[in-house]
């Protein structure tokens, strides 16, 4: 029995080996991303992404959403392209407002 007590200590002594060898495919598989080759001969720093203005709605286009809000919490997309038509917004423009009025 005292035998097998230390054949187990062995094997739980291999298993964080099994773990390293893990984190080794992890290290290899970043290193082969890395070397992959660039058009530029020099690997340049990515351009950060530019944040896109937020758009402001004026006191009128907030009184039509909020008046076709008190109308309907989900309106059609044929309702969010009229009025986005009739207030110079966008339909999709209409549609995030009314996604970001639902936490109100």
């Amino acid at each position: 029995m005292d035998d097998k007590g230390k054949a187990k200590a062995e094997s739980t002594r291999s298993s964080p080996s099994a773990s390293s060898s893990q984190g080794d495919m992890a290290d290899t598989e970043l290193e082969a991303g890395s070397s992959q080759p660039t058009d530029q001969g020099e690997s340049a720093p990515p351009m950060p992404k530019k944040k896109r203005t937020r758009t402001l709605t004026t006191p009128h286009q907030s009184a039509v959403l909020h008046a076709l809000l008190a109308q309907s919490r989900f309106p059609t997309t044929a309702m969010r392209e009229e009025v986005g038509r009739a207030i110079g917004l966008s339909a999709r423009k209409v549609q995030i407002w009314f996604q970001a009025s639902h936490g109100i």
